[in-house]
């Protein structure tokens, strides 16, 4: 691991490339002052007294944003997680030594590389938007260039590509977990250039029309959709009511269920649901409407 990397020090990355932090994951957007504004190489070898979680932009208020808020918006990086075995096991020092490895023989190598409790997360300092439609639409590029090869490197890590919206939150590399403190995952440094993430051109989107007798979920339906989740986003009953939520969509607007899952998955989440409930309800949701 040593040969293609470095153990990260502060000023190795440029003190403007920046991210807001928080103390709960359930922050909710549109609260002034509710994060702090630091800098990223501050955060990633910081070690938090709590559960911290971090965004990929910064704002004047140091606030959480949601997508329907208009707020002056900076992003200087990209990050990405990766996921080990599925979910179904833990990485070692050697799996992670092993990705280690493949990420620097990748086209595009990350600047910053550190292990998870579930997997590993990549960093991508970028050339500063302001534009957060924009960032994530080459993000998004940029993710499925890097799915394909960190998955033939049969490392054992998955990109993951179903979390790709830019309002989410990542935990910290070290903090206070289950009241155990994760102090001791390594962070590493492969190099310090900036990678201009406008190469990276978005795929565009067809534009949907009304569909009276097909199976294509219009937009009327599909906002109408977003406002019945969140109103069902309740404690006590969010398990139950996403299931049906995502049952709904598999029996009604399967073609369109994909590129519905990650506006559905934000708002579960920022109710307070675990990423891993939400892929293992949308999977029950899609087993259950093709075999019913």
């Amino acid at each position: 691991m040593h040969r293609y990397t470095q153990q990260l020090r502060l000023g190795d990355i440029s003190p403007e490339v920046a991210c807001t932090v928080f103390a709960d994951k359930r922050q909710v957007g549109g609260e002034s002052d509710s994060g702090v504004t630091m800098p990223l190489e501050m955060m990633l070898l910081e070690e938090f007294p709590q559960d911290h979680h971090f965004t990929q932009y910064t704002t004047p208020q140091s606030m959480r944003l949601r997508k329907d808020m208009r707020e002056p918006t900076r992003f200087d990086f990209v990050a990405f997680d990766l996921d080990f075995g599925k979910h179904l096991e833990r990485p070692t020092v050697e799996t992670f030594s092993l990705l280690v490895l493949h990420c620097w023989l990748v086209d595009y190598v990350p600047n910053i590389i550190y292990a998870t409790r579930g997997g590993a997360r990549i960093v991508y300092v970028i050339q500063p938007f302001s534009d957060a439609t924009l960032f994530e639409g080459h993000a998004k590029t940029l993710t499925r260039k890097l799915a394909e090869p960190l998955l033939l490197g049969k490392s054992g890590y998955e990109l993951d590509t179903a979390a790709s919206d830019w309002t989410r939150l990542f935990r910290c590399p070290r903090v206070v977990r289950d009241d155990q403190q994760e102090y001791d995952y390594p962070v590493r440094l492969y190099h310090t250039d900036t990678l201009d993430l406008l190469r990276f051109k978005p795929v565009q989107k067809k534009q949907r029309t009304y569909r009276p007798t097909g199976r294509g979920i219009t937009n009327v339906e599909q906002q109408q959709l977003l406002v019945e989740v969140a109103a069902r986003m309740q404690p006590g009953q969010r398990n139950t009511e996403l299931h049906k939520c995502f049952y709904k969509i598999w029996k009604r607007w399967p073609d369109d269920a994909e590129e519905l899952f990650p506006d559905i998955a934000q708002m579960a989440e920022h109710s307070g649901l675990d990423k891993r409930e939400i892929e293992a309800t949308y999977k029950s949701a899609e087993r259950g409407a093709k075999n019913g």
